[in-house]
């Protein structure tokens, strides 16, 4: 199933009266959990997303579509509303996600304090190796600090670090 963005949904859906006190939203109705509220879905077959709009902030008749409008539109079979609402209510978005947790738990970037430690410490020491190196000629001695810097980087990458 497509995930919308809530700009993406608002799109196509809001038409602003000429008195801007009141902004319509077109979509699919359902009752919500809470009884003060309804769910507006924008696509009828995507299900996962969803506006969660106060009753009270409705302004007006709630228009259902006919079936020729539906028709016209390539939504035949479906149900269809215009919502008229206070233009300074606010709306909840909703977006379920839904996916394998095995899968994000390889993706999860690092979070942990001795993960972060670690990557920061491994990183540090990377770039010192490196500047190490580049150095070297410059340095007197530096072809000494050189070696060494070098011997500890084949032990860092020996040991996984």
């Amino acid at each position: 199933m497509a995930e919308i963005s809530l700009a993406k949904a608002l799109r196509g859906m809001i038409s602003s009266a000429a008195a801007r006190d009141l902004i319509y939203l077109e979509g699919d109705l359902e009752p919500d959990h809470d009884k003060d509220r309804f769910r507006l879905y924008p696509d009828a077959i995507n299900r996962m997303q969803y506006f969660v709009i106060r009753k009270d902030d409705v302004k007006g008749e709630i228009y259902e579509w006919e079936k020729d409008e539906l028709a016209a539109a390539g939504r035949p079979g479906q149900t269809r509303y215009r919502i008229p609402l206070d233009a300074k209510a606010t709306v909840q978005w909703v977006s379920v996600w839904s996916g394998r947790l095995d899968v994000m738990a390889d993706r999860r970037p690092a979070s942990g304090f001795a993960e972060v430690a670690a990557t920061g410490l491994s990183k540090g020491a990377n770039a010192s190796l490196s500047a190490g190196g580049i150095s070297a000629p410059y340095i007197p001695g530096g072809s000494v600090l050189s070696a060494a810097l070098s011997g500890t980087g084949q032990l860092m990458d020996a040991a996984g670090g």
